[in-house]
């Protein structure tokens, strides 16, 4: 099913709410399977080297390094196919937005679905050099960050 997603993500190059949060959601995946790699890559460090010695061992079913190394493998050739599919909507995406004239609407899309910033911290980007910032911060200003974000993906379509 994700392979359809994708492949009409492809071939559709209408850019909508949907496809900018699916996007999104791709990038997301990208940084938590990054995670698991990096937390792949220190439990091999971690994983003792095998004793060699004269003495008889119990046989074991498994061989936990190796184990490991397989699972990293397969984390790896996830990000790869990750990867693919991010490059080939992070072009489309990025070919609509250059057609957006209004600086804001472009900032805002890059921060929000490129960059992964959260709202909170979007809004402080946009707006955290304005005089009221600290007084209106999660009234007028985050309504504002989002009406703008709202106005860029209409102009997006």
């Amino acid at each position: 099913m994700e392979r359809m997603i994708v492949e009409g993500m492809r071939m559709n190059k209408k850019i909508d709410k949907k496809r900018l949060y699916r996007y999104r959601e791709l990038k997301c995946e990208i940084v938590d399977e990054i995670e698991r790699l990096n937390l792949k890559k220190e439990e091999m460090s971690k994983i003792p080297s095998p004793k060699i010695s004269d003495m008889p061992r119990s046989q074991r079913k498994f061989d936990k390094l190796s184990l490991v190394i397989d699972e990293k493998n397969q984390i790896e050739k996830h990000l790869e196919t990750l990867a693919v599919k991010e490059q080939k909507e992070r072009k489309i995406i990025t070919a609509k937005l250059s057609e957006l004239t209004d600086a804001q609407h472009k900032r805002i899309i890059r921060l929000y679905f490129f960059d992964l910033y959260e709202w909170p911290e979007v809004n402080k980007i946009m707006f955290g050099h304005e005089a009221d910032f600290s007084i209106q911060e999660n009234t007028k200003y985050i309504h504002k960050t989002y009406k703008i974000c709202a106005a860029a993906i209409r102009n997006l379509k």
